[in-house]
């Protein structure tokens, strides 16, 4: 036996492995590219060309959000549509990753910045990034039983986290904290991130064996948010880098979306070849009725309402959150036009195909003729003739012919979050058109709210001319107003008197009671504080203080008299009794002579003889 091998085969195997491991090389360095060297240099660019460039759009993010949500949830619908058991078992680990992080990502989108805003930035990476790196698992795990459950479990558990979220806001972790982002807000994106990467690696480890584009693709989107996960804590929000990151995803997210909507139309093709001998087969219809069964629960064990829609406009099927919210049983919504759920009575018919679709109302006119919207905000009618309102989205059903084979709608319930809306709404009218002065201020002391009390106050006709000023400004002494302000942070409130200064330069005596307002979580975020000019009732005050020192002087005035007339009665009364001694001891001679002289005519009357004296009737009435 010779033990040379043949120069061709050897050559042939060598080109061959050379090839492959060219392939591997070219599709590491495009993970490198698309998901280090992109980012990192686009951000390091950017920011450097243009370090105070900040664009706040939040419509515009929210834009960004939602799309490249949708973009997630059709990317996993097709990646369903693709999977099939014993092959692609990694679908659904993916599809599932991408149906969390749709769904939050969305909700993401639709919320103003602030922690709810970090909070579902974050779960949607911590969700994406778990379950992605679950593809390290054995492919025989995904055919389980109760792997199966992954998905809507996900999708279930998005949603309640989206309106737990939502409807107890308090409730969530701290994410920012002082203006940086807590541990927790870290440990998730870094986690997420991490997942991503052990999945960018599954990803590369199968192209170097299928050579297929769509495992560099996954590959690349991985590393993407891979590396966002990772350096999240060093984003700021709003500037160059951060935006460069959003459009970076987007545009991942919609060239991985393209191009397995693509494979899968092929994939379509093709399965639609080898599944025409057995369409009417035993084994095909019983795996339909098990697909549909497995629709079914999907949708059944949905926290929001889903309507799917005939091609004639009549209700097919709704799942029971659904009933329980409108308040119908099921065998009465079935077979009835979905005009019954809206408020709108237009009948106006839409040609579609070779069907007269009768749609009545705007919202359905627009979802058949635009194929789909999302989260338009509508009222559904309840069977009480209540309106319920909700966040709507829907798609229309097509099949390979590209006809109409019905509508599925989602709606959100949103009856509490109008509910608060209205109360902040009556709590705004009521601060906006208080008498008191009302200002709010940043941790730093500038104002970012007054109302047209306050300007009135000092002498402002324009917001623009205050706003943004510190608050030290507005009042005569700023060394006293600091003072006031540092009891603020201190103590948590203060109340007092300042003297404010106007716009031109005179002052005012005003009333201050401010207080820290602070977060769910107890962390103060602003300075409220409402101010009253109390210069008339100063005033008065004085005027009050002069007339009560008046009376007081009057007041001494009158103990003096008082101390004299007490020394002048003192003396009368000695004098007084000394005359009344003088006239008892006159009093008393003249009695006695009145008695002598009374006495002496008494005998001269015994003896016969005239009466020697007269008495005078004064005398005898001593």
């Amino acid at each position: 036996m010779s033990s040379t091998r043949e120069p061709g085969k050897h050559t042939g195997m060598a080109d061959q492995r050379q090839a492959t491991m060219r392939a591997f090389a070219g599709a590491v360095l495009l993970v490198l590219i698309v998901g280090v060297f992109l980012p990192l240099v686009g951000s390091i660019v950017s920011v450097n060309s243009s370090p105070e460039w900040c664009w706040d759009r939040v419509p515009f993010h929210a834009v960004v959000e939602v799309a490249g949500g949708l973009f997630a949830l059709t990317l996993a619908t097709i990646l369903l549509g693709s999977r099939t058991p014993g092959s692609n078992q990694h679908h659904l680990w993916t599809s599932a990753a991408l149906v969390g992080m749709g769904i939050l990502g969305v909700a993401h989108g639709a919320v103003a910045p602030g922690e709810t805003f970090v909070w579902f930035h974050s779960t949607a990476t911590c969700v994406g990034g778990v379950l992605f790196a679950l593809v390290w698992l054995p492919g025989r795990i995904a055919d389980s039983p109760r792997c199966r459950l992954v998905l809507p479990l996900t999708g279930a558990a998005a949603l309640a986290v989206c309106v737990y979220s939502l409807g107890f806001p308090r409730m969530i972790p701290t994410m920012v904290e002082q203006g940086a982002f807590t541990t927790t807000a870290r440990a998730l994106n870094i986690l997420g991130g991490l997942g991503f990467l052990a999945a960018a690696g599954w990803f590369l480890n199968r192209y170097r064996v299928t050579r297929r584009w769509d495992d560099c693709l996954f590959a690349c989107l991985c590393g993407l948010f891979g590396a966002a996960g990772v350096l999240f804590e060093f984003s700021s929000l709003w500037d160059a880098a951060w935006w460069w990151w959003h459009l970076l995803c987007l545009a991942t997210y919609a060239l991985a979306t393209t191009y397995s909507a693509i494979a899968y139309q092929r994939e379509i093709v093709e399965r639609r070849r080898s599944e025409e001998s057995l369409r009417e087969s035993e084994a095909y219809q019983r795996a339909l009725s098990e697909a549909k069964d497995y629709a079914k629960n999907i949708i059944s064990s949905m926290s929001d309402i889903v309507v799917v829609v005939s091609p004639d406009g009549s209700i097919v099927t709704v799942n029971q959150a659904a009933c329980d919210l409108l308040g119908y049983p099921e065998d009465e919504l079935i077979g009835q036009p979905a005009s019954l759920l809206f408020k709108e009575e237009d009948t106006t018919e839409i040609i579609l195909s070779e069907h007269a679709l009768p749609v009545r109302g705007a919202m359905l006119r627009r979802l058949v003729r635009e194929g789909s919207v999302s989260n338009v905000e509508k009222s559904l009618l309840t069977r009480s003739g209540e309106t319920i309102p909700v966040l709507l989205s829907g798609s229309v059903m097509r099949d390979n012919e590209d006809e109409i084979r019905g509508i599925v709608c989602l709606a959100l319930d949103i009856t509490q979050r109008k509910k608060t809306e209205e109360v902040l709404r009556i709590k705004d009218a009521a601060i906006a058109s208080s008498i008191n002065g009302i200002a709010l201020s940043d941790l730093e002391g500038s104002l970012e709210y007054v109302n047209a009390a306050f300007l009135d106050l000092w002498g402002y006709d324009a917001e623009e001319h205050v706003l943004g000023r510190s608050v030290l400004e507005f009042w005569a002494k700023e060394e006293d107003a600091a003072a006031v302000v540092k009891d603020i942070f201190v103590k948590g409130v203060w109340a007092g008197e300042l003297i404010a200064k106007r716009k031109d330069g005179t002052t005012f005596n005003a009333q201050l009671s401010a207080n820290m307002v602070e977060s769910a979580d107890g962390k103060p975020l602003h300075m409220f504080a409402s101010f009253l000019d109390i210069t008339k009732r100063k005033q008065t005050e004085q005027q009050l203080e002069e007339y009560v020192i008046a009376l007081e002087g009057q007041q001494r005035a009158m103990e003096k008299l008082y101390e004299a007339a007490e020394v002048t009665g003192a003396a009368l009364a000695e004098k007084l009794e000394e005359v009344e001694t003088f006239n008892r001891l006159a009093v008393g001679r003249e009695l006695r002579m009145v008695e002598l002289k009374e006495e002496v005519n008494g005998l001269l009357a015994e003896r016969g003889k005239s009466p020697k004296y007269e008495i005078a009737e004064t005398e005898l009435t001593l």
